[in-house]
């Protein structure tokens, strides 16, 4: 299994747009967070302005200031000078300004405009008033009644002195007039029909409820616009880089979630392995006498996985001892009750140089054994030429095992030059014949070599067992030479799991009785 290549480049370009609006949308979070403090500030700031012109009217009310005596323009004067932000404070009579505590008498009298907000109880304010005063100034003046109070623009001055990077205005709640309307150079994006539909647009709301006005700010660069052109590159860079390499480590995770390796190594660790077992029969009766235990492996990706290629994997892997061992347990595990109640019956076990070698696994199949109260005598331990260590190494390990009361068995005998070695220096119990010989009892020019074979094997009166008997005539012979052989192959049974052997078992018995 590889890589895929297009997918990679996919994957990496879906990490790359999932990354960018991530980044786009903390950004305007970030923004919205901005604006939404500077409107509680902008807020609280003018409704201080607010505050401080209506006291100051209240001030004057309170004094019973009603008209334009010297005494009076002189109580406003100590009236206004009291509050920061009250340019000045006057009389008015007739909706004209008649005198102030700045200006004094008006002659002729001041005019107010015609259009003004309603706001709180009997408040009146004017916006952008201008020609009160003999200066070019406009002015935002609060009414109350017959007392008027003035401010000006530089009661904001520290706010639009600074461009902030968005827009912002103080409106009537009702947006039908506004008091102060701030437009940024730098709230604008080139992208004007994507900030229409919101994907880079940032607006917040604040609104006073004292004195019916709001504080809207606006901005069409939000999101990654918010940034520099060398900084959205630079942006754009990293998250290319940081996404195809996110993509590539996920691929490769998933790589080495599906590799063989990596799922045969979740499936020792979940004891996934699977024990079937192959009957081996008397060739006469037709009995089954004993099983061979045969590890399968069954992945929901590969299928049903080669031994020879899964046990090559575990060698790799370093966890063959966890397999040989998984594998023993389970065998005498499963067939422990079939043990029990038949003294007669026996489990094969194969093993390499890996358990040849492993100074703790006869003791740990002895302990096994023994635990589950059955006989050593009942497990047969087969080895095969593949088995590559010294001679005295295996004649040692033969020697130990049948010291502990296994027997051992010859697997695949005629293969190679070592079995006929193996027929004088190692202690055994039965020979296996391989099933190539086994192929060619039904072959006239290779019966005679096969038949000197077993004649020679029979000679040292040990048992002999036929394996991959796949035809009749391949039982027939047998029958007929070597009656009292054991038989195994597909013309009987192939491997079964441990359900359908035990059902097997009990057919066979029923049948018998």
């Amino acid at each position: 299994m590889k890589i895929n290549g297009f997918w990679a480049k996919a994957s990496g370009l879906v990490m790359f747009i999932i990354l960018m609006f991530a980044v786009h949308a903390l950004t305007k979070l970030y923004q919205r967070n901005v604006q939404d403090e500077f409107s509680q500030e902008l807020l609280s700031h003018a409704e201080l302005v607010s505050s401080q012109l209506m006291q100051a009217i209240r001030s004057a009310k309170e004094n019973e200031i009603a008209d334009c005596t010297d005494e009076n323009i002189d109580q406003l004067r100590k009236i206004a000078n009291q509050y920061l932000y009250v340019y000045d404070l006057g009389i008015v009579a007739s909706n004209q300004v008649r005198c102030t505590a700045n200006w004094g008498i008006f002659n002729p009298p001041a005019a107010l405009p015609d259009t003004y907000y309603q706001v709180a109880s009997e408040f009146q304010l004017y916006s952008q008033a201008e020609s009160i005063f003999p200066i070019p100034q406009s002015f935002d003046i609060s009414r109350f009644r017959d007392v008027v109070a003035f401010t000006v623009d530089f009661s904001f001055q520290h706010f639009v002195t600074k461009d902030h990077g968005f827009s912002y205005s103080i409106e009537m709640a009702n947006r039908q007039h506004n008091f102060l309307n701030y437009q940024s150079e730098e709230s604008d994006t080139p992208l004007s029909a994507s900030a229409s539909l919101g994907l880079f647009k940032v607006v917040t709301t604040r609104c006073s409820q004292r004195f019916g006005y709001c504080v809207y700010t606006e901005s069409n660069r939000g999101g990654v616009f918010y940034f520099s052109a060398a900084v959205i590159l630079l942006l754009f860079i990293i998250s290319l880089a940081f996404s195809f390499v996110v993509a590539y480590a996920v691929q490769s995770y998933l790589y080495k979630q599906n590799s063989m390796e990596f799922r045969f190594r979740r499936a020792i660790h979940r004891k996934l392995i699977k024990v079937e077992y192959q009957p081996i029969l008397q060739a006469d009766t037709r009995r089954i006498i004993g099983v061979e235990s045969l590890v399968r492996w069954r992945d929901p990706v590969y299928g049903s996985v080669s031994p020879e290629l899964f046990i090559s994997i575990a060698d790799k892997l370093g966890i063959y001892k966890d397999l040989t061992y998984h594998i023993a347990a389970v065998s005498i595990a499963e067939m422990t009750p079939v043990l029990k109640q038949n003294k007669e019956f026996f489990v094969s076990l194969n093993v390499t140089s890996f358990e040849v070698l492993d100074e703790n696994f006869l003791l740990f199949l002895k302990n096994k054994v023994e635990s589950s109260g059955l006989a050593t005598r009942q497990i047969k331990i087969e080895m095969t030429e593949e088995i590559s260590v010294p001679l005295d190494t295996l004649s040692k390990f033969s020697k130990q095992a049948r010291k502990y009361g296994f027997r051992i068995s010859l697997d695949d005998f005629g293969t190679g030059v070592a079995n006929l070695v193996w027929l004088t220096e190692i202690a055994f119990d039965d020979i296996k014949i391989d099933r190539v010989f086994t192929q060619a009892l039904n072959d006239k020019f290779k019966e005679k070599m096969v038949f000197s074979i077993i004649e020679m094997v029979s000679s040292l009166r040990r048992q002999v067992t036929f394996e991959g008997v796949e035809t009749q005539g391949e039982l027939d012979v047998i029958l007929q030479y070597f009656s009292s052989a054991h038989v195994q192959g597909w013309y009987f049974y192939k491997s079964l799991s441990i359900n359908s052997l035990l059902k097997v078992l009990k057919y066979n018995e029923l049948n018998r009785s």
